[in-house]
């Protein structure tokens, strides 16, 4: 008997030495799981320092078009469509793209490039924010632009396609004809 009494001694004694023990830690924390944020709004725009003529006005229409194709190539995985886009109309882009420059040179002088910069980034920043806001309906929305661009026939009619769209501006610029009496200094030659 005393050889059956030891198996259970044993039990006995390991059940009560675990009775005895520190209750285990319990399990950590649920790991906090990322919800994505909307983004902020987007900023108001800035107005620029002189007017812009017709052409320099054309020329930030085919800068904010650029930035809305570039964000929906890059949203809506469209990289071939977007570069098609480029490069039918690269001579007519290379030229607004020169005119650009030019109003940044007499609006800002040698900040010039850097605040062409600036205009650029903050351009496509607000052009992405929109596209997040709308999630999924962007692509949809989006999408057709490039048929319609690759449907022009000439630069002359991307321009017009570009104004007609009235894309929002990170850079609010008059216009010189409609400037009022008195800021003919502003138009800087």
């Amino acid at each position: 008997m005393r050889i059956m009494l030891a198996p259970l001694l044993a039990s006995l004694v390991a059940a009560g030495l675990t009775g005895c023990a520190d209750a285990p830690p319990p399990p950590p924390p649920p790991v906090p799981v990322a919800v994505a944020a909307p983004p902020p709004p987007s900023t108001p725009p800035t107005i620029a320092p002189i007017c812009g003529r017709p052409a320099e006005k054309a020329a930030f229409a085919i800068a904010a078009l650029k930035t809305q194709l570039v964000v929906t190539a890059i949203s809506c995985q469209q990289h071939d469509r977007y570069n098609a886009a480029i490069l039918r109309f690269r001579p007519n882009l290379v030229a607004q793209e020169k005119t650009l420059g030019g109003f940044f040179s007499r609006a800002y002088g040698r900040q010039a490039v850097s605040q062409q910069d600036d205009y650029s980034t903050t351009q496509i920043n607000q052009t992405s924010q929109v596209g997040l806001r709308k999630g999924t309906a962007f692509c949809t929305a989006a999408l057709p632009m490039f048929d319609q661009v690759m449907a022009l026939k000439n630069g002359d009619e991307l321009v017009q396609y570009a104004l007609a769209q009235n894309f929002e501006q990170t850079l609010t610029v008059p216009d010189c004809d409609a400037a009022p009496a008195g800021t003919k200094a502003q138009t800087k030659p």
